[in-house]
């Protein structure tokens, strides 16, 4: 019994670690799918840059980072987002990414039909979306799987001796 108080807060971590990252990363899935059918405008790059930091391990990071102008009902907007569920990391998609933003002048950008301000450079799902969210899964998997286990092992009843009925 005096395991339980270091038992449950371990597998909580995983649960809530679990949880977040698939909530989270499904949240940005739905809105890439949703984005799909936001109207488009040519939006005008105005600054283009690839960010590295290295990894605690050794390993590299990447992010491209992009400024952009467009048009909307003859109203002026600057956005800087590239899709909902961008971010820096090793996969190697960032480089061919920044190549093309960089040589480009005009790229199409997908506008929030109801807040014209939120857009977007890109749309849809990526397999690497996919893979955070089973992941989350995975990790949450775990916590529950474990939590249950160290429960009965250790909390629930495992005395034979008390379920043994005596004649004599």
């Amino acid at each position: 019994m005096k395991m339980l108080w270091l038992i449950y807060p371990f597998c909580s971590i995983f649960i809530l670690i679990g949880a977040g990252l698939s909530y989270t990363t499904l949240r940005g899935i739905l809105k890439a799918n949703a984005i799909t059918k936001w109207p488009t405008v040519n939006a005008t790059i105005c600054e283009c840059d690839i960010e590295t930091s290295s990894g605690s391990e050794g390993g590299e990071s990447y992010e491209v980072t992009v400024r952009y102008e467009y048009m909307v009902h003859g109203k002026k907007h600057e956005n800087d987002k590239i899709h909902p569920a961008y971010s820096g990391s090793s996969f190697s998609g960032h480089q061919p990414l920044f190549q093309r933003l960089k040589g480009s002048n005009v790229v199409a950008a997908r506008y929030n039909p109801v807040d014209p301000a939120e857009s977007y450079l890109l749309a849809g799902s990526f397999s690497a979306h996919l893979a955070a969210f089973f992941g989350g899964l995975l990790f949450l998997s775990c916590g529950v799987f474990f939590l249950l286990i160290f429960h009965f092992a250790i909390a629930g009843n495992s005395d034979y001796a008390l379920a043994l009925e005596v004649i004599k």
